[in-house]
């Protein structure tokens, strides 16, 4: 999300943050960033059909948008498809390895999985490549 649609969403004005993200998908609609701006935004307000859609338009203009690839593991962990929320994760990892927030939920669906000695593995590497990261 941009830093200002960030700053407002965060003061409690959600109407200004949103009309920030809509002008630059109107503005830009074939750029990835202003899908998802919009796409983060959407996951904010926990709509998950609009983070889906605004993610997959991101991933459809950059492949390898990484934050896109999260948020779409996040729905599919939402709804409770794993399997898919870990593929993604997978995917999304083959692409940027080092991502500490990527291996954070790849744990985290591991973990729903009961596989317990992949998402201990998981949790270190997020640890390692982010120390500061206390979830992991």
């Amino acid at each position: 999300m941009s830093p200002l649609a960030t700053l407002l969403e965060r003061t409690g004005r959600s109407a200004a943050a949103q009309q920030i993200v809509d002008d630059a998908v109107r503005k830009m609609p074939e750029k990835a960033g202003p899908h998802l701006a919009a796409a983060t935004l959407a996951w904010v307000h926990r709509d998950q059909t609009a983070t889906s859609t605004e993610a997959l338009n991101a991933i459809r203009y950059n492949e390898r948008s990484v934050p896109a690839m999260l948020l779409m593991a996040k729905v599919f962990h939402a709804q409770g498809r794993l399997d898919t929320a870990r593929f993604a994760l997978e995917n999304a990892l083959q692409v940027e390895p080092g991502n500490a927030l990527l291996h954070l939920e790849l744990g985290q669906v591991q973990l729903e999985q009961n596989d317990d000695k992949a998402a201990l593995v998981s949790f270190e590497k997020a640890a390692r490549l982010r120390p500061t990261l206390v979830e992991a």
